[in-house]
C-alpha cells in the first residue's frame, strides 16, 4: 500500500504539473522551491528563508511571522492588471495565528503596488484575515478581503467568509471588471461582492505574497502560515476552472488512483 500511496502521488505531481490555462500568469506549487508552473516565469524569492513542509498537496511554503518570512516576485508586465482589468487570486492556507485587532494580525496572501511602497499607490491585494484593516469592528478581523486601488487612493471590499481555525482552507477570489463584481470563495462557501467598481492602477513594483509594506518599504504585517498551490490568472474564472474544483482532494486523489491500479494491475495478471 506504501507503493501504490507513492505512485499515486506521484501522478497527482504529474497532473498538477500539467493543468494549467493561456490564462494563469503564476502557480507556485511550493514543492521545495518557487518556481513558477505558468508560461511566464514568475520565480518567487524567498525573504527570510521561508521553509518548506508537508501540505494540501504534496508541499508548501511555511511562513513566520516571527521571522518576517515572504516572498516576492520580481515585476513582469504579466502580473500587471491596470485600469479595465479581470483577475483570479487562489490557493490553499493553513494559518498558524488568527487575526486580531492588531495592524500586525492582518494576513496578506497577494499584494502590487505600483510606483512606490504608499498605499494609495496599491494596485491589488487579496487578505485571507483582515485584522484591523479598515478600522474593522470586533468579530470581523477575520473576513477574506479585496483591496484595489485607482493610483490616487484604495477601497477595501470584505466577504462575510471569516476563517476561523488553523485547518486547511480553499481560498480564493475573482474580480470582473465587466459587471464591477467580485466573488469570495472559502472552502465550499461563495460570497458576491456587487458595485466593485474602482478602476486599477497600473503598477511597477515587485509582487509581495505574505507581507504588507510600510511607505519606507519596512514591512509591517506578515503572514503567519503555510500556503499551498497558489494560482493568479488574468480572468474571471468559471466555477468549473477553479483550482478547487479542478483538483481531487489527496484522499480522493489517492483513493481513486489505486482503484484504477487495482483494476489495471489485475487485468495484467489475466
Amino acid at each position: 500500500m506504501k507503493n501504490i500511496t507513492k505512485l499515486c502521488l506521484s501522478i497527482s505531481a504529474l497532473c498538477l504539473s500539467s493543468w494549467g490555462f493561456s490564462d494563469v500568469v503564476l502557480y507556485h506549487k511550493y514543492d521545495g522551491n518557487l518556481t513558477d508552473s505558468s508560461a511566464f516565469g514568475n520565480n518567487g524569492t524567498g525573504i527570510n528563508s521561508p521553509g518548506f513542509v508537508t501540505g494540501e498537496y504534496n508541499q508548501a511554503i511555511d511562513l513566520e511571522r516571527s521571522s518576517t518570512q515572504y516572498v516576492t516576485v520580481a515585476d513582469n508586465n504579466s502580473l500587471d492588471f491596470g485600469a479595465g482589468s479581470a483577475f483570479t487570486i487562489e490557493g490553499w492556507v493553513k494559518l498558524e495565528s488568527l487575526g486580531g485587532d492588531s495592524g500586525a494580525t492582518r494576513q496578506m496572501l497577494a499584494l502590487k503596488k505600483s510606483g512606490s511602497n504608499a498605499d494609495t499607490r496599491l494596485n491589488y491585494g487579496f487578505m485571507v484575515q483582515r485584522g484591523s484593516n479598515s478600522s474593522a469592528s470586533s468579530g470581523t478581523y477575520n473576513q477574506l478581503g479585496l483591496l484595489l486601488g485607482d493610483g490616487s487612493g484604495w477601497t477595501g471590499y470584505y466577504s462575510t467568509l471569516s476563517i476561523t481555525d488553523n485547518d486547511w482552507h480553499y481560498v480564493s477570489v475573482r474580480f470582473d471588471d465587466t459587471t464591477n463584481t467580485a466573488i469570495f470563495n472559502l472552502d465550499a462557501s461563495e460570497d458576491t461582492l456587487t458595485g466593485v467598481n474602482q478602476s486599477i492602477a497600473a503598477n511597477g513594483l515587485d509582487l509581495t505574497i505574505g507581507a504588507h509594506m510600510t511607505n519606507t518599504g519596512a514591512i509591517d504585517h506578515s503572514f503567519d502560515g503555510l500556503i499551498d498551490e497558489l494560482r493568479i490568472s488574468n480572468t474571471f474564472l468559471a466555477d468549473g476552472d477553479l483550482l478547487v474544483n479542478a483538483i481531487p482532494e489527496p484522499s480522493t486523489l489517492i483513493l481513486g488512483l489505486s482503484a484504477f491500479l487495482g483494476v489495471f494491475l489485475f487485468g495484467r495478471r489475466r
